[in-house]
């Protein structure tokens, strides 16, 4: 299987540059790294083209305008010519062991019904993906390495069923990607965004990473009008209504520095988190009937 690592950088330059070494470094030599930039104000592309000029492996869209998480998602599966798409934030650090894990998982799948994504335990994360319910109780690893070795080697062969799967690291099939069906309540089916004004950096080679025509965009993919959160809430419900599981490879980790990237402070930021937060508990009531409990649905409540 071929994986493509797609990440949305904006404003990421602290942390992108040793995420996409330690992409590199973790992956397959077919593997390939996809990264859309959203107008970044700082020299995320850059680190991009500095990466990539080493590697062919790396390849940049950079956009004209700041198309916000979902939509530059969708963009970064519709480059990507992998059988296995992994969603990575900029932020988050990968560790030896994800790949052949997370692939032998959706290969050979140890439940009944077909597993349509798996995520790994995170320092940085909610609900079950926390590092801190993943170990033995008074275990507290010091950092970030310490933490990998443990889940490896406690709960070496493991995994765990949920309702939830958090978006910085996150693995998908394409086959379910591409395929399965859209339930989307009122906000109605993804909009097709046209790609305005995309800048497609060559890579070494020369050659260029061209954003697909509309008609060319995946089907099933994160719905665009949740803009910046809430996608991963949406999509994971999405998928276990569709009929398929949600695992945790209980012996991968992976750190999450927790939105570096991602400030609550800023106005438009703020917006569209609040916009999108309503906009999927507005899709929940519609589907439930007025009536929802989160804590069935997820897990937790991601809202509380």
């Amino acid at each position: 299987m071929k994986v493509s690592i797609l990440v949305v950088s904006y404003n990421s330059e602290p942390t992108l540059g040793d995420c996409l070494l330690r992409a590199l470094a973790t992956s397959q030599p077919q593997d390939e790294i996809v990264v859309v930039d959203n107008a970044s104000a700082d020299s995320s592309a850059d680190v991009v083209r500095a990466v990539a000029r080493d590697c062919p492996r790396v390849s940049l869209a950079a956009n004209g305008t700041n198309r916000f998480y979902a939509k530059a998602a969708n963009q970064a599966a519709s480059l990507a010519q992998g059988e296995g798409f992994l969603f990575l934030n900029p932020d988050a650090r990968l560790y030896p062991g994800w790949r052949e894990r997370f692939e032998s998982l959706i290969l050979d799948p140890p439940t009944r019904r077909p597993v349509g994504a798996v995520g790994p335990v995170s320092d940085g994360s909610m609900g079950r993906q926390f590092v801190g319910l993943q170990l033995p109780p008074g275990l507290r690893p010091p950092d970030a390495d310490h933490a990998a070795e443990a889940v490896a080697r406690f709960n070496s062969g493991t995994y765990e069923c949920v309702k939830l799967l958090v978006g910085f690291c996150l693995f998908v099939p394409r086959s379910v990607w591409e395929s399965a069906p859209a339930a989307y309540g009122s906000l109605g089916p993804p909009r097709t965004p046209h790609l305005h004004q995309t800048e497609n950096q060559p890579n070494p080679t020369g050659q260029y990473r061209t954003s697909p025509n509309p008609t060319e965009q995946a089907p099933f993919g994160f719905h665009p009008d949740l803009e910046l959160g809430c996608d991963d809430l949406e999509f994971s419900w999405r998928l276990r209504r569709s009929g398929f599981e949600l695992l945790i490879a209980r012996d991968v980790f992976a750190s999450h520095a927790c939105r570096v990237s991602f400030s609550r402070a800023d106005f438009e930021t703020a917006k569209k988190v609040a916009e999108a937060d309503a906009a999927m508990q507005r899709i929940l009531g519609e589907a439930h009937g007025g009536s929802v409990d989160r804590v069935d649905l997820f897990g937790f409540d991601p809202f509380g």
